[in-house]
């Protein structure tokens, strides 16, 4: 399988994500400390799974509504 390439550098689609880099507003999803390694690997993985087709490869709580802020504390907190 074959990714397209990526600058490497903060990655984010304004509004939507952000991989790494300083916390965004809270309508962002962020994901601190990450590279776009750590990206590709997941997607990689997923993509295997047969996702979006496949149920709880998400693992465990990944079918319920997003909340950014509950995620937020509880990465603080690692």
């Amino acid at each position: 399988m074959e990714l397209p390439f990526v600058n490497i550098g903060i990655l984010s689609s304004d509004g939507l994500f952000q991989i790494g880099g300083l916390e965004p507003d809270i309508a962002t999803c962020w994901v601190p400390e990450a590279t776009w390694s750590d990206f590709e690997e997941q997607v990689i993985e997923l993509l295997q799974a047969g996702y979006p087709g496949c149920v709880g490869c998400g693992g465990p709580g990944a079918e319920g509504e997003w909340n950014e802020v509950l995620r937020r504390k509880k990465m603080s907190e690692i």
